[in-house]
C-alpha cells in the first residue's frame, strides 16, 4: 500500500499522489478514521480518509447512471418561477425610473466646467489686458465666477435627482410594482 499510486475514489477520479504513510485521526464527532499520508506530484505532503481514496491496483468504479428526463424535470420549480418574477418586477422598476432620469443636471454641470475654462484661457492668453485697460482681470474673472455657480446648482441638482430617484424606487418596490404583461414569461408546458 505505501509507495502505490492515490486517486480519487470516484470515476474519472484524479491522481493525488504517491502513499507515504498512514495514521488514525478523530473526526469531529470523535470517532476513529483512517487516513492515508500522500505526497503530491509537487511535493506536498496531506492526509486523505482512506474511504475517499482508490490505490492504482483497484478497479476504476463504474460513472454513475443519468436520471432519466421525465414531466417532474422539465418543470419549472416554483423558486425558478418566483426568481423570473423578481426578475420582471426589478426589469420594471428600473424602466421607470429610466423615464424619471435626466440629462439636464449633468448638462448644467458641463456648461459651467466649459465657463471655467474659458476664464482659464482668459488668462492663460494674457487677455485681460486687451478687453480692458482697467478693468481687465475683473472682466476676465466674471465667466469663471458665473462658472462656479453654474456648477454649484449643476451638482445640487444631480444630489437632488438621485434622491428623488432612490424615493421613488423605494416607493415602487414597497408597492410591489406589478409586471407588465409582456414582461412576464409563460407558463411551462408540463
Amino acid at each position: 500500500m505505501i509507495g502505490e499510486t492515490a486517486y480519487e475514489r470516484k470515476h474519472g477520479g484524479r491522481r493525488l499522489g504517491q502513499i507515504v504513510g498512514q495514521r488514525t485521526a478523530h473526526d469531529a464527532e470523535g470517532r476513529p478514521v483512517e487516513q492515508w499520508e500522500i505526497r503530491s506530484a509537487r511535493g506536498v505532503k496531506f492526509f486523505v480518509a482512506k474511504a475517499d481514496v482508490r490505490l492504482a491496483s483497484e478497479p476504476e468504479p463504474e460513472p454513475e447512471p443519468e436520471p432519466e428526463p421525465g414531466p417532474e424535470l422539465d418543470a419549472v420549480p416554483p423558486v425558478a418561477g418566483a426568481r423570473r418574477a423578481d426578475e420582471a418586477r426589478r426589469d420594471h422598476i428600473e424602466e421607470e425610473l429610466r423615464t424619471h432620469r435626466s440629462l439636464a443636471p449633468a448638462v448644467i454641470t458641463i456648461v459651467g466646467i466649459a465657463l471655467c475654462f474659458v476664464c482659464a484661457a482668459v488668462f492663460a492668453l494674457n487677455l485681460p489686458r486687451t478687453l480692458s485697460e482697467n478693468y481687465g482681470a475683473a472682466v476676465a474673472v466674471i465667466p469663471g465666477l458665473v462658472g462656479l455657480i453654474i456648477i454649484l446648482v449643476g451638482t445640487n441638482l444631480i444630489g437632488e435627482q438621485a434622491r428623488r430617484l432612490k424615493r421613488l424606487r423605494e416607493k415602487l418596490e414597497e408597492e410591489g410594482a406589478p409586471p407588465r404583461p409582456e414582461d412576464v414569461p409563460p407558463p411551462p408546458l408540463v
